[in-house]
């Protein structure tokens, strides 16, 4: 096992509400998802279908040349950042949920859930992906001109048995604060030897597409406890953990909003 394990920066926004080019099918006034029109779910069972298929024009087809989200990722780094991603995960299985959507005036706003599972095999070794990420979405026309994500939890597992983990971590935080990132093994750790490691990073284009090495450590307790300095700007965070003991590998990675 090499002492420096090397996180990949998913991404995973190429799924987040691509192809909810929908406000031909939405009344003006409807905004509970229990009043979702048929054919606004159909549309999202296409948008998932495309995503299963790995049809990348499809899914390019419902974002403006103007898209960018409030990380400042745009859609020709999106879109180099998905064909690596489908070449490593091959089986990703795609499932959109929409939470609340509105329309005010020619724009629509749609709030999502998307869930994404799938495996790799690295070096003989089976690598399972899970992420659920909660994102927002403003569309002019038919296509999506700006995204935000609301909260993210990317967790990647591999061995006989990784580590069962209890994440404590603020959603929000405001500028000024100092905060704290907990990461719990949750069962026993008997005689086991527990390396791992948790960062912080800022959320830009550059952490999106050169992701850092995480350096391993042993640790002494059943986890990882790490208290993050106070941020002086609003821009979000990723807090990232990994847990490495014998049998097993868990890493997380978690978005943390930071407010003004």
């Amino acid at each position: 096992m090499n002492k420096r394990m090397i996180y990949q920066r998913w991404f995973l926004t190429i799924i987040l509400g691509c192809g909810l080019s929908l406000s031909k099918y939405i009344p003006v006034n409807a905004e509970n998802p229990s009043d979702i029109p048929v054919e606004l779910q159909k549309v999202i069972r296409q948008v998932d279908d495309a995503a299963n298929l790995r049809d990348l024009e499809r899914i390019k087809s419902f974002y403006s040349s103007q898209y960018r989200t409030t990380d400042g990722l745009t859609l020709k780094k999106l879109t180099e950042g998905v064909n690596k991603f489908w070449t490593d995960y091959p089986n990703l299985k795609y499932r959109t949920e929409i939470l609340s959507w509105e329309q005010k005036g020619k724009n629509l706003f749609v709030k999502i859930l998307t869930t994404v599972t799938g495996n790799r095999i690295s070096n003989g070794r089976e690598i399972k992906l899970e992420s659920t990420v909660k994102s927002y979405q403003s569309f002019q026309g038919n296509q999506i001109i700006k995204q935000e994500i609301l909260s993210e939890t990317t967790k990647l597992t591999s061995g006989e048995r990784p580590p069962k983990v209890i994440v404590n971590l603020p959603l929000t935080v405001k500028v000024g604060e100092t905060f704290d990132f907990d990461v719990i093994l949750s069962e026993p750790l008997e005689d086991n030897l527990l390396a791992g490691m948790a960062i912080s990073e800022e959320i830009n284009i550059d952490n999106y597409l050169n992701p850092p090495k995480i350096p391993l450590k042993l640790l002494k307790s059943g986890g990882l406890f790490k208290r993050i300095p106070p941020q002086d700007k609003p821009q979000d965070q990723w807090l990232s953990s990994i847990l490495v003991r014998n049998d097993g590998i868990t890493m997380i990675t978690k978005r943390v909003k930071i407010i003004p």
